[in-house]
């Protein structure tokens, strides 16, 4: 497992799992929603009943509600095999 600070304003994308401090508490939460436009930015939505986001951009220059942001992630050799790859089937199965 892999935890990625936030620092570019393209890093997160929906599904990602994040670690959000607001300097008090920490809320991990998936994000379900990555929202570009024109007008707000780039806003990342957690909690869409409840209406819980980040706007990355004001996050990025100190601005936000949000003090830090990590991404966790899984290695991409962590990942299971697809077919044709590497990983070893049940002990004793054939072909």
């Amino acid at each position: 497992m892999q935890i990625e600070p936030l620092v570019k304003i393209d890093q997160v994308q929906e599904g990602d799992l994040l670690l959000i401090s607001d300097g008090r508490e920490l809320t991990h939460a998936k994000a379900q929603r990555v929202k570009v436009s024109e007008h707000d930015g780039t806003e990342v939505i957690f909690n869409l009943r409840k209406n819980k986001f980040f706007n990355v951009g004001m996050y990025l220059d100190g601005k936000s509600w949000a003090k830090d942001v990590r991404i966790v992630r899984m290695p991409s050799n962590a990942l299971a095999q697809g077919p044709g790859g590497s990983s070893p089937g049940p002990a004793g199965a054939t072909s």
